[in-house]
């Protein structure tokens, strides 16, 4: 073999070695950190509108499937990181509350403004 071939075989497979002890190592860490989370914070998953292509002409048949147009679209995300470790959590999930308050006639109690 050549000796640069053998050299960088050599050389990547102690970096491969190095990466998966620096992803233990700081898996080991996260986990055992005691998670001080910062405020969520808002981190939408915007995908841009496009067209779908469709099938080709002459391919499907009676099944043809034409251009089709596929909107944009904004996925509500929020997102806390760890001050400790750096653990970053993601989630899409909400918590709906609903506020009720006691109504007389014109005049509705806590009502703000």
């Amino acid at each position: 073999m050549n000796p640069e071939a053998l050299k960088l075989r050599t050389r990547a497979e102690e970096l491969r070695k190095d990466a998966e002890y620096a992803v233990t190592a700081l898996s080991n860490h996260v986990n055992s950190c005691r998670h001080n989370y910062s405020e969520p914070e808002f981190d939408p998953i915007y995908r841009e509108a496009y067209t779908s292509p469709g099938d080709p002409p002459g391919t499907m048949g009676v099944d043809f499937r034409g251009p089709c147009h596929v909107p944009a679209k904004t996925t509500k995300r929020w997102k806390r990181e760890c001050v400790e470790c750096g653990d970053i959590q993601y989630t899409q999930k909400i918590h709906k509350t609903t506020l009720e308050s006691p109504e007389f006639g014109d005049r509705t109690v806590g009502r703000l403004g």
